[in-house]
């Protein structure tokens, strides 16, 4: 079960990596037309990242119906998996609190701005220095 819960993530980063590796082969080039199809283009591929990023990490947070809580479940002893089992139906409910809240962003924010900065100056600059 924990297999099948993180194939949704790890599709998000894959499909993050290949986008920001595009967007690395192509910011050169795209950069020094200056044109507003450049600017477009570059902007869609940031964006797709940002998304796959945050989208992955959202997933993979501890709280039903989440894929991050069926990793835990599916890490947990028996009796614990049981107890936590009992208090997957509010889990929706605890999500949508956090979220309007915004206490669930400021606590997320945090890594998928790492991450994707991360990824924009390590696999970004790999693929641009390929191409120049």
């Amino acid at each position: 079960m924990a297999i099948c819960a993180l194939a949704g993530p790890v599709s998000n980063i894959l499909l993050a990596v290949l986008v920001v590796f595009v967007y690395g082969l192509v910011f050169g080039p795209l950069a020094e037309s200056h044109t507003r199809a450049a600017e477009v283009t570059l902007i869609l591929l940031r964006n797709t990242v940002f998304l796959n990023v945050m989208f992955a990490i959202f997933n993979l947070m501890p709280i039903p119906p989440l894929d991050g809580s069926k990793v835990l479940f599916s890490l947990a002893p028996d009796h614990i998996y049981i107890t936590l089992m009992r208090y997957e139906r509010f889990g929706m409910i605890v999500l949508i609190v956090l979220v309007l809240s915004g206490v669930f962003w400021d606590t997320i924010g945090v890594a998928v701005n790492t991450v994707f900065v991360w990824l924009i100056q390590n696999v970004g600059q790999f693929a641009f220095d390929l191409v120049n």
